[in-house]
């Protein structure tokens, strides 16, 4: 096993591309706490309101996700891009530069292959265009397979879980995982659960000292030198960190060419539709607040509800007082 300090090490050393390009909803446990600097092509995926999965800038408008990102829990319905947000350039969550999403488009084998986790892609059209800086840019995703070899180790940042019982962080985390023969990834599946295969459009990987992705992580790029090889796909066990059951990710240089065809459709989308598609988030935004201020309202009635039946036995200004609170204007 790997000595901690030069595992350490290790993780923390950007790539030589890091400031240059480059179970279901899964974050980085064991990892170490890093800057966007080092992963400037990392993206935050938010569905509604909450961050969800992470991604990868593959284009000036385009956004790799994992395929089950853009379906809600039960992988039943798929979501609709104005119930998602992208936000870029930022090491905390929720922070950045905030894009809409104007289209969603998943791989039209996802959720029609033999097994429901094969063909884990989506893309994101942006309704605008990126701005790039050396916090924000576009990744290279590895032109040839030369990246598989059980001899690499690969980066993975994300936003997901640090522990498999805490809360999100509100920064990103990374860390070093070890590439496994497909082979030997299937050996690996001698636990509870489904029998997992290895399809030749996903990999394998494992890290060391109970170090992985975790919930949180789906979508987020995976780094080998100055490439993207994969997006966090699938965990194969209850718990994040395991030395024993690798972990399932998407291959991208397998699916370059797909994703190239695609992005030019996307970006090829008139600006009348992704403006109507801002206008209606604008509204079912505005109808948001309306509820939440309603909300509001019923719970002050309530309390004040509960008031009257003591009117008999309390005095005036004992009544007014405890009602306070509820009839006091906000403050502007």
């Amino acid at each position: 096993m790997c000595p901690l300090w030069i595992l350490f090490i290790l993780i923390i050393k950007p790539s030589t591309a890091g400031l240059n390009l480059t179970g279901l909803h899964k974050m980085v446990v064991n990892g170490v706490e890093v800057i966007i600097e080092q992963y400037p092509y990392l993206a935050q995926v938010v569905i509604d309101q909450t961050i969800s999965c992470g991604g990868a800038i593959i284009s000036h408008r385009v956004i790799a996700t994992a395929g089950h990102c853009v379906y809600d829990i039960d992988q039943e319905t798929m979501t609709s891009a104005i119930d998602m947000d992208v936000y870029l350039g930022s090491s905390y969550t929720m922070q950045g530069t905030h894009y809409d999403v104007c289209k969603v488009l998943k791989h039209p084998k996802y959720g029609n292959a033999k097994q429901y986790y094969y063909y884990d892609i989506a893309l994101l059209l942006l309704s605008k265009a990126i701005k790039l800086s050396r916090k924000v840019q576009i990744a290279t995703i590895a032109p040839n397979h030369k990246w598989r070899n059980v001899k690499h180790t690969m980066n993975i940042a994300g936003f997901g879980y640090i522990y498999n019982t805490e809360d999100l962080p509100n920064q990103m985390y990374a860390t070093r995982m070890h590439y496994v023969d497909a082979k030997i990834c299937s050996i690996s599946q001698t636990g509870e659960g489904d029998y997992m295969p290895v399809p030749e459009h996903m990999f394998c990987m494992i890290g060391s000292t109970f170090t992985s992705d975790c919930f949180g992580d789906s979508g987020s790029p995976i780094t080998w030198r100055m490439y993207i090889v994969g997006l966090v796909s699938h965990g194969r066990d209850n718990s994040c960190g395991s030395e024993a059951m690798p972990s399932l990710y998407t291959d991208l240089t397998y699916f370059k060419s797909w994703i190239m065809e695609k992005v030019k459709q996307l970006e090829s989308t008139p600006k009348a539709i992704c403006d109507e598609e801002k206008r209606q988030k604008q509204i079912k935004e505005k109808q948001r607040r309306e509820k939440e201020k309603e909300n509001k309202r019923k719970q002050s009635t309530a309390k004040l509800m509960k008031l009257i039946p003591i009117i008999k036995n309390t005095n005036t200004s004992q009544i007014f007082s405890e009602a306070w609170p509820i009839f006091r204007p906000p403050f502007s």
